[in-house]
């Protein structure tokens, strides 16, 4: 019995021994794996937005500026909300005010991150009509009209982080606001921004 165990001790070292270095060799390459994927997590982020809208049901071409702020959860969940003013361009004065609570995901995919996200808010209407006097009755008929809705949007970011506290990227939605006349934007973005806390 003592002559078998002698040969089964130097196996299991000489097997931990070899395990040994690839198990370092291997070390490095999950580490720089990792690392090429960023993350938001446990961070806030404040940026601006800026781009175009189209209006599917009216019509017409809008200019979009707004901001967005929220905050990442540790398990990569995002909640925050988004402010957006939609300028009509072109003939007559239309304009658009959007704010929503949103939802969204990070996903973190090679050296960018990927937000599908939702949200729900609230839109306002501020359309101005050129007065007009009717000479026949003297009634007066235009000026300034304003119709309060709610808002359904749902769409997506892809942000890139620049060095530890600055990111840039763009944003693609779709916002409804159902109801009498309803209107649906298509909305495409820029935006730039900071982060700030937690891991860089």
């Amino acid at each position: 019995m003592k002559n078998i165990g002698i040969p089964i001790a130097l196996a299991c070292a000489v097997a931990a021994t070899l395990a040994a270095p690839s198990a370092q060799a291997q070390a490095p390459e999950q580490t720089d794996t990792a690392s090429t994927s960023p993350s938001f997590a446990g961070q806030a982020t404040l940026g601006g937005l800026l781009g175009l809208g189209v209006g599917f049901s009216g019509g017409g071409t809008y200019l979009g500026l707004g901001g967005r702020g929220g905050y990442t959860l540790p398990m990569n969940l995002y909640v925050g909300g988004a402010a957006t003013f939609n300028i009509h361009l072109g003939t007559g004065s239309a304009y658009f005010l959007m704010v929503a609570g949103e939802c969204g995901y990070d996903i973190g995919v090679g050296p960018v991150i990927i937000r599908p996200y939702g949200g729900l808010g609230f839109g306002v209407a501020i359309v101005s009509v050129p007065e007009y006097i009717d000479p026949y009755t003297g009634m007066s008929t235009g000026g300034t009209q304003t119709d309060g809705r709610f808002l359904i949007k749902f769409g997506g970011e892809l942000l890139v982080p620049i060095g530890t506290s600055l990111f840039v990227g763009g944003d693609m939605n779709i916002a409804i606001l159902p109801g009498s006349g309803s209107e649906t934007f298509w909305n495409l973005l820029g935006t730039f921004g900071a982060r700030f806390g937690g891991p860089s």
